[in-house]
């Protein structure tokens, strides 16, 4: 049997929270990213997928969210220390009422972000390689989400691809309008923010991989704004696409807890809670998991 993991978006408290959910995982004795054909990874999501990717113990990211480490303290002080709330507004606003995400959408969105002068491209990819801990791509199949502010166009980078895996990671977090775009390739002018643009999972990517499970674990959808109604939306679309392509599907979603704790995604004095919420759920949804990947149809 064959299954691939899905990480989605989330923010700062959604690495906490995706976190939580994998070690809730891990103390009930199941391990999704072990086992996996492939995993996918969107903006928070891609930078929880490339550390279990990568093979960095899950007891270990959990104490990175009570104790940060001095590259993870300082990206998140860049971070919220020069928000561009205007430009985040102004992307927002040509993101949510579009009704659905074309590459003429998601290029408007990019060359907004565009205009993001208050932290440097370097800098942000130099924060994120230090917090990541691992310089090399996996061995594996892992694809990190971005969107081109260029064309629009969504790409899902590889190892393949030769490009540097921090490069990629801090693409697929740059929110538009709190992070600069980066350019993936620096071989070449096009930048790259977050895939998140696109989708919270961008899990119809595993569509044409003939999987026979996917295990999607997100937490945006539950978000009690515009941002969780477009999120769900798009997660029950590409949900349908893999279930109509021979998939079985379990979604790990945030709890009412969580949602309440959601109009703070940026904040990390929130990561512990954020981590304990997230534990609880994955203890709670640990035999769905496990009878999927056991080859249970349900």
């Amino acid at each position: 049997m064959t299954h691939g993991v899905v990480f989605g978006g989330g923010g700062v408290l959604g690495i906490a929270w995706e976190v939580g959910v994998v070690a809730g995982l891990a103390a009930a004795g199941v391990d999704p990213v072990a086992g996996a054909s492939v995993v996918v990874g969107t903006s928070a999501g891609s930078a929880v997928g490339c550390r279990l990717a990568t093979g960095a113990p899950v007891d270990v990211l959990e104490k990175e969210q009570h104790q940060p480490t001095g590259d993870d303290a300082a990206a998140a002080g860049a971070v919220m220390g020069k928000l561009d709330f205007q430009l985040l507004a102004d992307a927002f606003v040509r993101w949510t009422g579009s009704g659905a995400v074309t590459e003429a959408v998601a290029r408007d969105v990019g060359t907004m972000a565009l205009r993001q002068t208050t932290l440097a491209e370097e800098e942000f990819v130099a924060l994120m390689d230090g917090s990541l801990g691992a310089t090399a791509w996996p061995e594996r199949d892992l694809r990190i989400v971005t969107s081109s502010c260029d064309t629009g166009r969504r790409t899902a980078w590889t190892p393949a691809d030769g490009v540097a895996l921090a490069r990629a990671v801090a693409a697929s977090c740059s929110i538009p309008g709190i992070m600069p775009p980066v350019a993936v390739d620096p071989a070449s002018s096009e930048r790259h923010v977050d895939g998140g643009v696109w989708s919270g999972t961008n899990a119809d990517l595993l569509v044409t991989d003939g999987l026979d499970a996917v295990v999607v674990i997100e937490p945006l959808s539950v978000a009690t704004n515009q941002l969780g109604e477009l999120s769900g939306q798009a997660l029950a679309r590409e949900r349908s696409a893999l279930e109509a392509a021979g998939a079985t599907v379990v979604v790990i979603s945030g709890d009412a807890g969580y949602a309440a704790l959601s109009t703070e995604l940026l904040d990390p004095s929130k990561r512990p809670e954020a981590l304990e919420l997230g534990r609880a759920t994955g203890v709670a949804a640990a035999d769905a998991v496990a009878a999927v990947l056991a080859g249970a149809r349900r």
